[in-house]
């Protein structure tokens, strides 16, 4: 899990020095509220949308971002988390920017879980078992993934598209999904399994990094951790 190294040296590697100089911010949030989380279901890739306090909570997000101009931003293919993004611009000043929706960003795939109550599901499997699903490295629910192989597609993603931004000078916002961004930020600080089972991401609540002038991504503001 320590692979928060190889990608500190991919970015001394290919970042100039004027982009250094700049030290370049990546912004990672979770969307904002959707209909599953008011109601307590498993959404996993259902393409559930917005409610009316996640749309607030994205706006209200942007504005809190105003004092950094993105050059690029990216979102999950799930109409929560390009909402999000578009809403998150958009009360930033900045609806110009590009945006790039990734199916690499989507939220972990749910399987059976997809589509239930998170109260009905715990009497059908147990709560340690449930607990065992939605939070351990390494198990997923039956025909679901598990936090490791989102972690495979999501951190390859920032590998290879997001550092090269970064690399570039450009500021990047990211919008994406709870267990996602879990998986992003125990790669990029390099956090062992139980470190990442222990993460929680609040909705539209900015996660920041930046780059700084000696090639290192610095967190500016950490996630939540579960108490």
């Amino acid at each position: 899990m320590r692979r928060a190294i190889v990608v500190i040296a991919l970015a001394v590697v290919l970042a100039p020095a004027a982009a250094l100089a700049k030290q370049p911010r990546l912004v990672i949030m979770r969307h904002g509220e959707s209909t599953a989380n008011k109601a307590g279901r498993f959404a996993g890739w259902r393409n559930v949308r917005l409610t009316k306090k996640g749309r607030a909570q994205a706006a209200r997000a942007g504005r809190g971002l105003r004092g950094i101009r993105f050059e690029r931003a990216y979102s999950s293919s799930l109409d929560r988390a390009a909402s999000t993004l578009r809403l998150a611009l958009e009360s930033a000043g900045q609806a110009d920017t590009p945006r790039v929706k990734a199916k690499a960003l989507d939220e972990r795939r749910y399987g059976v879980l997809e589509g239930q109550l998170r109260t009905a599901a715990e009497k059908r499997y147990g709560a340690e078992r449930l607990r065992r699903w939605r939070l351990s490295w390494s198990e997923g629910p039956p025909g679901g993934e598990s936090l490791a192989e989102v972690s495979g597609r999501a951190a390859s993603f920032l590998d290879r598209e997001v550092m090269a931004d970064l690399a570039s000078g450009k500021n990047v916002l990211i919008a994406s999904h709870k267990h996602t961004i879990r998986a992003l930020v125990g790669h990029l600080e390099g956090l062992s399994p139980s470190e990442i089972e222990k993460l929680d991401v609040d909705n539209a609540d900015p996660i920041v990094y930046r780059l700084g002038r000696d090639g290192k991504l610095r967190r500016e503001k950490p996630p939540r951790r579960r108490r």
